[in-house]
């Protein structure tokens, strides 16, 4: 157990883990949302649950031996693959505009999700910004209930288990390119909340400015997605995917690159233009090819696959802080051609031979 004289900093790292860790589970949780007609009281239970377990965290802060908020924390956290695509596998695979503008949530989420924790924690204080932070996943919760029912996106099929979606996608072009460069490109797109400071004192600026820059992808990606509402792709969303992620590469070097904080700045809104049309691609791919039964494993498995591996790049890029913004981008930037590669060019897995003892049969 740890103990309540825990130094801050190895709290917060704790806490972050623990909200982080259960997305490793998100194809065993994701079975749960398969199995519901109508998923729209089990979201809002866990939405609830979610705000609820933050509210508790807070209070139990200081107060009981850091141990127990880490374990509700930990609770919290198994919502997380839920938040990540619950919602988004209710929408018809006919809704391109509706998939925009559900990735552009992701964009408005970036852009003022820290802003407003700032402000709210310098004007009524952290604990008091952290309990209006989980009213506001209390009062979705509660704004989930008013959606309409969604009729006709639940079969008879018998509910996948775990290792049948990654078998399923990882046999299904669409899906294994849109999942596996989701991935990937969090490698990425994970480095940007220690990179962006560092860039920003690189140009003789205060750690603030890198927030400014950070704020500028969330604005070009809540943008991009826009625009892919009010246009839809023409392409395939495996190529959409592709071309969105060769341009988010050559917006991170070009930030890596760049000799002022201005063209910087320039290269992090094109950076947000494309990530956010490249959500919207991910989503498409996963939404129009996976079978109804399967949609929500296979919108959370991408998630799942997304959230830890940003995280991941994130500490990553915290202990390469030494090497410099610049550096870091430019691996961030390897990433991202990686995963173009991998929306463009990856290959599904062959289809089990009939011969073999535990084929699946047709």
């Amino acid at each position: 157990m740890l103990p309540g004289t825990a130094q801050p900093a190895t709290i917060a790292g704790l806490l972050v883990a623990a909200l982080i860790a259960p997305h490793l589970a998100g194809p065993w949780i994701a079975r749960m949302l398969a199995k519901f007609r109508d998923t729209r009281p089990l979201l809002a239970g866990v939405f609830i649950g979610y705000g609820v377990s933050i509210a508790g965290v807070t209070f139990m802060l200081g107060s009981t031996p850091s141990v127990f908020p880490v374990l509700v924390a930990l609770l919290a956290g198994c919502a997380g693959p839920f938040l990540g695509g619950g919602l988004t596998s209710r929408l018809p695979k006919e809704a391109t505009r509706a998939l925009a503008l559900d990735s552009a949530t992701w964009g408005i989420a970036t852009a003022a999700g820290p802003a407003t924790a700032a402000a709210l924690a310098l004007t009524v204080g952290t604990r008091t910004a952290m309990l209006i932070f989980a009213g506001t996943a209390v009062m979705a919760g509660v704004l989930v209930l008013a959606l309409p029912a969604v009729t006709g996106s639940r079969t008879d099929a018998p509910v996948l288990r775990a290792g049948e979606v990654v078998r399923l996608v990882s046999r299904t072009r669409m899906l294994i390119r849109a999942v596996a460069a989701a991935g990937v490109a969090g490698l990425g797109m994970g480095t940007l909340r220690v990179a962006a400071p560092l860039l920003s004192l690189e140009f003789g600026r205060g750690p603030a400015q890198g927030g400014v820059l950070f704020a500028l992808d969330g604005l070009g990606s809540l943008v991009g997605s826009l625009l892919i509402a009010v246009r839809p792709f023409k392409a395939r969303p495996d190529r959409a995917a592709g071309g969105c992620l060769a341009v988010m590469a050559l917006a991170v070097a070009g930030a890596a690159g760049a000799p002022s904080y201005l063209l910087a700045q320039v290269s992090f809104i094109i950076l947000g233009l494309a990530n956010g049309q490249f959500i919207a691609a991910t989503l498409a791919a996963c939404v129009r090819d996976a079978p109804a039964e399967a949609r929500a494993q296979v919108l959370i498995l991408s998630s799942s696959l997304r959230v830890p591996t940003a995280a991941a790049a994130g500490v990553l890029a915290g202990f390469a802080g030494g090497a410099g913004g610049r550096a870091i981008l430019l691996a961030a930037a390897i990433a991202l051609v990686l995963a173009a590669t991998a929306a463009g060019f990856l290959r599904p897995l062959p289809a089990p031979s009939p011969s073999c003892p535990d084929a699946e049969p047709a």
